[in-house]
């Protein structure tokens, strides 16, 4: 079975903790999960990677609008 991949872009350290904890809680699939702080580092990961699924904090760096349409 191969991982799920995942970005995670979250400024919050705690939350990034949890969502980690509760992946590694889920055995019925395997994940990398690839975690950065900024909606410009997440950008350039999305540039760089192939993701299966993208985790989005609406508010890492800039207004919510600004930040679905960066990343779409």
């Amino acid at each position: 079975m191969r991982a799920i991949t995942i970005l995670l872009i979250e400024d919050n350290p705690s939350d990034v903790r949890l969502i980690r904890e509760i992946l590694k809680d889920i055995s019925h699939f395997k994940s990398n999960l690839i975690s950065v702080v900024t909606l410009k580092e997440g950008c350039e990961q999305i540039q760089r990677n192939n993701f299966d699924i993208i985790l989005l904090d609406l508010k890492p760096d800039n207004t919510e609008r600004q930040t679905f349409q960066k990343v779409i």
